[in-house]
């Protein structure tokens, strides 16, 4: 199976190769945006590759570098055929397979659900009301509670069970109010028949005898349901979700001519299998076989992981068929999910597309830039030396502080400290409380009383500042500047910061040396124009 995908994914990977242009549309359109090596690239190809390429909050572009860049090392990465790595053609797969189930899930499942508020509402009112509350006790035997429910003709409910369990108990429970579906069906039911006082029982649930009351019903509301609803939608389209999937697996086992040994998975015993059953086929779908020996393997898998996580291992029928379920729904939706070839459909194939090139990239990286890319400890240890500053650990402050909601008084505070009255006085003055004293590092500060704690030397005062509903005035007692970080704890931080830097530059002077040898033509009015549309759906986004 999985050799059968890697042969699908190599045979649409080889067009990454000369056919590059035709197989991936580049040649769509009669307007060239720019022109690399004699390969012309519009505006479409631009638009498909920022769409992909930008982040959430990158502005407008200003420059076609990144892009010309981009491609200049596509084609590179083309010219070696480093599409044919082995990491390459594995990283595509899997990146193939995933999002081509994802897709298929939305085509056959998600994209089939529709609740409607309608089915809502009567799934509400059909088993979220009416809300019971509920009082019950339970008995170790029917003849125990039968003998509670007579005494019940003569006593109320609640002064019986102060008077036979006036002690805190497991037997008696008052559940306040509980949605009808908390209840199994037969108790579900008499509750629900049962009108407001009424007793019902004894009803065996849970290995005891329960005596139910009923004090009290609450019916349909519009505020009750308004708060359930998003509930209730989800539990419909898991349900829905759980039928569409069942069904889709039933036309996918007939597709793949689905055949299980049935008779032999129920006999075999998997610690100790048969020898003459080891290499019979136990399921075969399309042209795949699956031998006893292989079944087996995958269920020591399983029981394996079930072991490590503490999960039963004691229903082995159960644990042989949930492997075979998983295994026919896995291979099955992954072959269905990779005939539909969503990578030659937009708009997945421009993300496919775009996702080939940038392995592309990453290979001709791996190979070319990084091997070169070397830091000594000597190199790590002068740069420390050098930027002492990224390595010290935040001030550490002594500061008081007294917080008031109310600004008329932090501004009376703040004039009372303007005429020279002392900090800890005003506090007890205005508020009637003691100003608090932190030692705290500064970044633990909100960001309005580090800025003023900034402007300050130790015994000065300043504010007051609003951090949330509240208004503070601080003094800064003392500032101790942060410790320096031993190197050792940041040396592997700063080599890989240094790898970075070295690795781009390594990856500038190469893009420098391939401009020099490449044809690079830019259609400036074109490309003006594209610049303006993509900047006025930026601002139209930003503003709504």
């Amino acid at each position: 199976m999985r050799r059968l995908n890697c042969v699908k994914v190599l045979v649409l990977l080889l067009a990454l190769g000369l056919g590059w242009a035709k197989a991936y549309g580049w040649m769509s359109g009669n307007t060239w945006l720019v022109k690399i090596n004699g390969q012309k690239y519009t505006k479409d190809d631009y638009l498909h590759w920022w769409e992909n390429w930008k982040d959430k909050d990158t502005p407008p572009p200003e420059s076609l570098e990144p892009f010309i860049d981009w491609f200049l090392l596509v084609q590179e990465g083309e010219r070696m055929r480093l599409f044919e790595t082995p990491e390459f053609r594995r990283k595509v797969r899997i990146f193939l397979e995933v999002r081509a189930l994802m897709l298929l899930k939305g085509e056959e499942v998600d994209k089939k659900i529709k609740i409607t508020p309608e089915e809502i509402r009567k799934v509400y009112e059909r088993d979220y009301v009416p809300l019971l509350h509920v009082r019950a006790v339970n008995f170790p035997s029917q003849e125990e509670a039968r003998a509670f429910l007579a005494k019940l003709k003569s006593k109320s409910m609640e002064d019986l069970v102060k008077e036979e369990f006036p002690k805190r108990n497991r037997r008696a429970f008052d559940w306040g109010w509980r949605r009808p579906s908390l209840f199994p069906k037969d108790v579900r039911a008499l509750l629900l028949k049962a009108g407001k006082g009424q007793v019902v029982g004894p009803l065996h649930w849970m290995g005891k005898y329960w005596i139910f009351k009923v004090v009290d019903k609450k019916g349909a509301r519009d505020e009750d349901f308004e708060k359930m609803k998003e509930n209730i939608r989800v539990r419909l389209w898991k349900e829905e979700e759980h039928r569409l999937t069942a069904r889709l697996m039933e036309r996918l086992k007939k597709k793949y001519h689905v055949w299980v040994d049935e008779a032999l998975l129920k006999s075999l015993d998997v610690e100790h299998p048969r020898e003459e059953d080891l290499d019979k086929p136990i399921l075969k779908m399309g042209k795949m076989e699956l031998k006893v020996k292989d079944f087996i393997a995958l269920v020591d898998k399983e029981l394996k992981f079930r072991r490590k996580y503490r999960f039963s291992t004691r229903d082995m029928e159960r644990i042989k068929r949930s492997v075979m379920a998983n295994l026919i729904a896995q291979t099955l939706t992954s072959w269905e999910a990779m005939s539909r070839h969503y990578e030659e459909k937009p708009p997945f194939k421009w993300l496919y597309r775009f996702y080939c090139q940038r392995r592309l990239i990453k290979e001709l990286e791996a190979q070319l830039f990084w091997p070169k890319v070397k830091v000594t400890p000597d190199e790590a240890e002068k740069y420390y030396r050098e930027h002492p500053q990224e390595f010290r650990l935040p001030d550490l402050v002594k500061v008081a502080m007294v917080q008031t909601s109310d600004e008329k008084v932090a501004k009376a505070m703040a004039r009372a400290l303007e005429r020279g009255e002392d900090f800890f006085e005003v506090a007890r003055k205005f508020t009637f409380h003691e100003a608090l004293v932190h030692r705290v590092p500064l970044d633990h500060l909100a960001k309005p009383v580090k800025e003023v704690l900034a402007t300050l030397a130790p015994g000065e005062v300043g504010g007051p500042v609003k951090v949330g509903n509240y208004f503070y005035l601080v003094k800064l007692i003392e500032r101790k500047s942060g410790r320096l970080k031993p190197f050792e704890t940041v040396k592997g931080e700063i080599i890989e910061k240094l790898k970075k830097k070295k690795f781009q530059e390594i990856r500038s002077r190469y893009l420098a040396e391939l401009k020099k040898r490449s044809d690079i033509k830019v259609n400036e009015a074109a490309w003006k124009k594209l610049k303006e549309e993509i900047r006025r759906e930026y601002e139209k986004e930003k503003a709504g």
